[in-house]
């Protein structure tokens, strides 16, 4: 038994995790597609050429009414900017 605990929530829990297992260990490799060769990326050459972006949304609002954050990670450095915006900004705005 994965959970200990005899409540509902751990037996449920572990009913779901003991499905979910059983079926990770059903896979056939013969489904599984094969890795093809790997392609090295171009390594850039000064800070922010390449970037990575991502919002985090669903957030409590701040007292400046903000409620998202954009997540901008640089990949060469692999420093972030976190910047506070309102759900209801346009395109425009982020941009």
């Amino acid at each position: 038994m994965l959970i200990q605990k005899k409540s509902s929530f751990g037996q449920a829990l572990n009913a779901m995790l003991s499905n979910s297992l059983q079926h990770v260990s059903n896979v056939k490799v013969d489904h599984c597609h094969s890795a093809s060769l790997l392609q090295p990326q171009d390594i850039p050459m000064t800070k922010w050429e390449v970037i990575s972006m991502a919002f985090i949304i669903g957030l409590s609002l701040t007292p400046q009414r903000h409620n998202v954050i954009l997540v901008v990670v640089d990949k060469l450095t692999k420093s972030t900017n976190f910047i506070p915006v309102r759900e209801t900004y346009e395109v425009v705005d982020v941009a």
